[in-house]
């Protein structure tokens, strides 16, 4: 019996597809959900922006630019932090206040990238506007959401993992089940093959592809099987009919031998070459038979019409029928 390949079974890339299939569902999901949370987290860091802003803002509204001075020192966290960072400039574009210098920033919403602020490593929403002569640069670090953005692609990537750990082990426990029974299969088939014909193939509760083709397969094995007892009983009958006339043609022909008349040693040999006669109408009967079987000799065939023959025999027996007291009927 050959030995498959494992990694060309069935089960194995069935297992392989629907691994693939599911991780690229699960990366257009995630791919989708990642960029609705950025682009909710974005849109919430605008608002954090403007909140500060608007906080400056209104502190220049009420206390002139003294207020909005004291305004940026008073977030003196947020500043030695640098999770928000602030440039306030006079008419002449100098700093007045802020703890990062911030030039060349377009008005509006904008983005600095990592390394244009101090030793940021991080990007930065900046919102620029201007307080009656001054002019506000408002920026807040992108830290938390990037730090959100590796935990949700660590997640996918130990995801994916997961199911390529708990897949492989599966579909290599799949492909040693079906190549087990598979081993069977092809072991009793060997055995058919060496004459074994009531050998049958395993069938078991589950009834999966595979038992459902071992049940068709038995049933073919159980009508060859038949097929092959009866032309074993066949031979055995033709041996039990052709014994009687060859043994009489054998005492014919020998007493022939024995005979010293022409016309007598004559009549022997004529008597022996009708049993002859007999036997190879015998065989010429059984192979007209086997040829019929096999469609081989359908040049005498007609088609013949069964219900002219059906009709003929009821009208023969319905008056016998109705003298002995029955009812004789026939539907065609």
């Amino acid at each position: 019996m050959l030995a498959g390949n494992i990694v060309k079974s069935t089960a194995v890339r069935l297992a392989a597809i629907y691994i693939g299939l599911f991780a690229a569902a699960y990366l257009v999901a995630n791919t989708i959900a990642y960029q609705m949370v950025m682009g909710f987290l974005d849109d919430r860091l605008n608002a954090n922006v403007m909140e500060r802003y608007r906080e400056i803002s209104s502190a220049y509204e009420a206390k002139g630019i003294a207020g909005a001075i004291e305004m940026i020192e008073s977030h003196g966290p947020a500043i030695r932090g640098e999770e928000t960072v602030y440039t306030l400039r006079d008419p002449s574009g100098s700093s007045i206040a802020g703890n990062a210098e911030l030039a060349n920033v377009p008005q509006g919403f904008s983005v600095q990238p990592p390394g244009g602020l101090l030793a940021a490593t991080s990007h930065y929403k900046l919102f620029r506007g201007s307080l009656g002569e001054y002019d506000l640069t408002v920026g807040i670090s992108y830290g938390d959401t990037d730090h959100l953005s590796g935990i949700v692609m660590t997640s996918f990537g130990w995801a994916t993992a997961m199911i390529v750990a708990v897949g492989i082990p599966g579909a290599a426990l799949l492909a040693y089940i079906n190549r087990k029974r598979i081993s069977t299969l092809c072991r009793t088939a060997h055995e058919i093959g060496h004459g074994e014909l009531s050998k049958r193939l395993p069938v078991s509760t589950r009834m999966d592809d595979i038992d459902v083709l071992s049940t068709e397969v038995n049933v073919a094995l159980a009508r060859l099987e038949a097929s092959v007892l009866a032309m074993k009983q066949v031979t055995t009958d033709v041996a039990h009919d052709l014994r009687t006339p060859i043994a009489r043609t054998f005492l014919v022909l020998n007493d022939a031998l024995q005979l010293t008349n022409t016309q007598e040693i004559k009549a022997g040999i004529d008597l022996a070459l009708s049993e002859l006669q007999s036997i190879a109408n015998t065989f010429d009967a059984l192979l007209r038979i086997a040829q019929i079987e096999a469609r081989n000799r359908t040049t005498n065939f007609i088609y013949f019409d069964l219900k002219a023959l059906a009709l003929e025999l009821y009208e023969a027996y319905e008056a016998v029928a109705i003298e002995s007291g029955y009812s004789l009927s026939i539907i065609v």
